[in-house]
């Protein structure tokens, strides 16, 4: 707790103070994605699943992967917070999955910039 809200709570009555902290407590308890918390690592895995059966079908294909590095993630509640406060929008569940684009995020590193479009242009 910072300072100044030491000071805040301080000149709060005992009621207010314990309002206040339960109310702290609540809204860090509720997800950032909502009612979607569950439903962003299961989507998710549908692309990660779809990015690998293109791999193995190109691999399979042309005796080599689409890519050299394929990572992937769910932008953590943390970070996804962070970035709300940082873009000035409220934390809330709106704003993290319709005004921010980056909930989960997917990098495909290929190996030559000329493979960035070939996959697309030769479809396994």
């Amino acid at each position: 707790m910072t300072e100044l809200e030491q000071k805040t709570l301080a000149s709060k009555t005992d009621e207010q103070a314990l309002d206040d902290t339960v109310e702290r407590g609540r809204s860090m308890a509720q997800s950032i994605y909502g009612s979607c918390t569950d439903d962003l690592p299961k989507a998710m895995a549908l692309l990660v699943d779809w990015v690998e059966r293109y791999n193995a079908q190109y691999r399979k294909r042309y005796g080599e992967g689409a890519y050299e590095h394929f990572l992937y993630r769910v932008k953590s509640e943390g970070s996804m917070r962070e970035k709300c406060v940082r873009k000035g929008l409220p934390v809330t569940p709106h704003s993290a999955l319709r005004e921010i684009h980056d909930a989960i995020g997917l990098r495909i590193v290929c190996n030559f910039v000329d493979d960035i479009e070939s996959p697309i242009r030769r479809q396994p």
